[in-house]
């Protein structure tokens, strides 16, 4: 059994990031993104900062703990997200 490309958190991390629930899904052992074409600029670069951060052989159990307040997680989580974004679209600029 080869390791999939994208392993059981990353759905976790693109909620986290603010782009869940978009019209786009992806094939775990083959990297295959479908609907992308339906994502904003901003969107598919944040999508690419989460595959970049993204650790295929991490498990759900490896994740972070939670805060005691599930929204101010998610917003810290977003926050370093659009950070690496901008850090991105920085590196494409040049």
């Amino acid at each position: 059994m080869t390791t999939p490309i994208y392993g059981v958190t990353l759905g976790p991390e693109i909620i986290a990031a603010g782009i869940g629930g978009l019209n786009f899904s992806w094939e775990p052992d083959t990297g295959r993104m479908v609907g992308r074409e339906n994502l904003t600029d901003e969107q598919n670069a944040t999508l690419e900062a989460v595959i970049a951060a993204h650790d295929p052989t991490k498990k759900l159990a490896d994740m972070p703990p939670t805060s005691a307040d599930p929204m101010t997680e998610l917003k810290n989580q977003v926050a370093e997200l659009t950070s690496q974004v901008a850090e991105l679209m920085s590196k494409r600029k040049r």
